[in-house]
């Protein structure tokens, strides 16, 4: 895996995104 190589940029979005699907998962399972 190269994480690493990621650009702060992207790692920012991922996590962003990641945060978004969790919070939208939630709401489904509640």
């Amino acid at each position: 895996m190269q994480v690493i190589s990621l650009y702060p940029e992207q790692l920012v979005l991922l996590l962003l995104f990641l945060l978004e699907s969790l919070s939208i998962i939630s709401a489904l399972l509640l």
